[in-house]
Parts: structure tokens; C-alpha cells; sequence
């Protein structure tokens, strides 16, 4: 029998670190850290701010410097991702003159244009009481995920406009307040916890001589929780950006397969617009190990064992941009 894999290459689990407000801390104290583990990160930016001191409505922030739009594009080109974190880091319903149109949809569009790539990912900022009203505009803007504030590991039924987050810090988190699961920190975290599962977690600034423990964290805090999380899962994590694992989720949704022969199956995939990586993984069963080769279309692709199963993941499973697209497997 032929299906898709939970995660790409029959990862564990899923995990994406992100960084919220896009501080320039993040070039000097977290890329190295992500570079030495290769583990891509995600910046979420707050529009109205790039390349400026901040200065947000209320802001216990104010004052640190946003990077601009050269810093941000020099990250993707390292394998980063950017979100949008809102036009002006708003405050629903006491910030004077909030229009979260602004806020939402029209921050979307000139994050875009000034990175020159789609923004596919919304960060709810400061508290969970601004998700309920801007959840229109989030749908309206065309986002194909949506990290809210409040926590936990996201499941199959996740729901991708109401992702799931946790809070990675130095000190204690405010854990009651925003429902993060203790057993989530990186003294308690175990594979068990994160089994089959997609942690998309935060964090705000990266510095050796932390400020607010309670939501930023050290370069060495932020080494331990990468060192833990190969650990645990025996380096077979699934390290990705958000955008990546959405993708992925989203393609796995709208795949259907079905028999032809016993050696041949139909994948047919609906391709909804906004997919930028169109890389699904998927699994045969080999009990006999029979398998010596795998097709699909034309092409032969690599494969690898695992245990009774064979794990193959194609380049592109819509080449020529077809949607919906289907694909003849088969193997010899």
C-alpha cells in the first residue's frame, strides 16, 4: 500500500523556530546557532518598523532597532523565511486610529514588495484577544497560516489559521496565561511530547545579557534547545520553516491515491494557489523487500528502507505548474 507521509522524509516530528519583530539581534546572535544545526529560521516582522528604532503603541520593546528589508532578504537567501507580524504591532480594541485592514491585508502587500517574495504567514502580536478580529482580514489577505498566541503542538486537524505556538525563554514563561505546556521547555521536553507532531515555537530577542526572561532568551539557551531536540529525536527531526511545513500539510490534505495494479498507484493532487515547496514524502510497504525500483511518471526516483517500508520523496509532484495534477507511480 502506497500513502503520504506524515512529514517529509518520515520525519518524527516537525519544528520551526521563529522570531518575532524581526529584531537585528537575530544576525549576529541566532543565525550562527541556526547555521551550526541546520536549522532554517523565521523571522516575523513588523511592517511599519523595518530598519528603524522601534516604537509601538505600548510596547515594553520600545526603543531596540528592527532590520530593514536588506536584512531580511539577506536571510532568505540563507534558507530563512519572513511572516508578517502586523502594519504597526497593534493592540485591539484601545489603539487609537487601528484600522486592521492596515494592519493585515495592506502590510502583507508592501511586505511584499519590499522582499520581493510571497508572505504567506501571519503572527498574531501582543495578546490573543487581537486573533478574533483580525481572523477576517487574515482570510481576506489570502494567508495560508496563522500563528496565534496561545500554545501547544500541532496535530493532524491542526488548524492552519490558528496555529498553535510555544514560548522558548530564559526565565519561567507565563505558561497559565497563554496555555504553554511546561512539558514543552527544554529541561522537560521528550520525544513522546512531540511524536507525530509539528512544534512551531518563538521567541524574541537573542542576546547574551538577556532582558524579559520571560519571552527572550541567551545564544547558549538557544544552543541547549537545539542540541536537546536532535537529541530526542535522534537528528531526524524535521527542522523547516513555517511556510514549508503549511506547504506540506496543505498538499498532504488534498492528495488522493489511488490503485491501478498491484505495482502501480494514481496520486492525484489538488495544487491550491499560494503552495511555493511542492514536495510530498510517501511510504510503500516492503515486507518482502521486493522493491529495487521506484517510478514516478518517467522519472526513476531514489528511495531508502526503513524497517518493512520504503520512504521516497520526488522533486515536484505538479511538474508543468499542472492543477490538479496527477502521477503514476509504480515500482519494479
Amino acid at each position: 500500500m502506497l500513502s503520504v507521509c506524515r512529514f517529509l522524509n518520515n520525519a518524527p516530528c516537525a519544528y520551526s523556530m521563529t522570531y518575532d519583530e524581526g529584531f537585528v539581534d537575530i544576525l549576529a546572535n541566532a543565525l550562527p546557532i541556526h547555521k551550526k544545526y541546520g536549522i532554517p529560521g523565521h523571522a516575523d516582522v513588523v511592517v511599519s518598523q523595518l530598519g528603524q528604532r522601534r516604537n509601538c503603541y505600548r510596547s515594553s520593546m520600545n526603543g531596540l532597532f528592527h532590520m530593514g528589508a536588506e536584512h531580511l532578504r539577506y536571510l532568505i537567501t540563507e534558507g530563512w523565511s519572513v511572516g508578517n507580524h502586523s502594519w504597526s504591532h497593534f493592540l485591539y480594541p484601545t489603539q487609537p486610529g487601528l484600522d486592521l485592514y492596515r494592519e493585515v491585508v495592506y502590510s502583507r502587500y508592501y511586505l511584499e514588495d519590499k522582499l520581493g517574495v510571497p508572505v504567506t504567514f501571519f503572527a498574531i502580536p501582543n495578546d490573543q484577544c487581537n486573533y478574533e478580529p483580525a481572523l477576517p482580514f487574515i482570510r481576506q489577505a489570502g494567508y495560508l497560516g496563522c500563528q496565534q498566541v496561545y500554545g501547544g503542538v500541532n496535530r493532524d486537524d491542526v488548524d492552519l489559521l490558528k496555529i498553535l505556538n510555544f514560548m522558548v525563554a530564559e526565565g519561567p514563561i507565563r505558561a497559565a496565561t497563554f496555555h504553554w505546556p511546561l512539558s514543552l521547555t527544554t529541561e522537560n521536553i521528550t520525544l513522546q511530547e512531540i511524536q507525530d507532531g509539528w512544534l512551531c515555537e518563538t521567541t524574541h530577542l537573542v542576546m547574551p545579557n538577556v532582558i524579559q526572561p520571560h519571552k527572550n532568551i541567551t545564544p547558549e539557551g538557544l544552543e541547549r534547545r537545539f542540541v536537546k531536540l536532535l537529541e530526542i529525536t535522534d537528528k531526524r527531526l524535521w527542522a523547516a520553516t513555517p511556510e514549508d511545513v503549511i506547504d506540506y500539510i496543505i498538499l498532504r490534505r488534498r492528495t488522493v491515491i489511488q490503485p491501478v495494479s498491484p505495482n502501480e498507484y494514481d496520486v492525484n493532487v489538488d495544487l491550491p494557489v499560494g503552495i511555493q515547496k511542492r514536495q510530498l514524502s510517501f511510504v510503500l510497504d516492503d515486507r518482502e523487500q521486493a522493491v529495487k525500483q521506484i517510478m514516478v511518471g518517467d522519472a526513476l526516483v531514489d528511495f531508502r528502507r526503513e524497517k518493512e517500508k520504503v520512504i521516497f520523496t520526488p522533486h515536484d509532484i505538479a511538474p508543468g505548474n499542472l492543477t490538479p495534477t496527477k502521477l503514476r507511480v509504480k515500482w519494479l
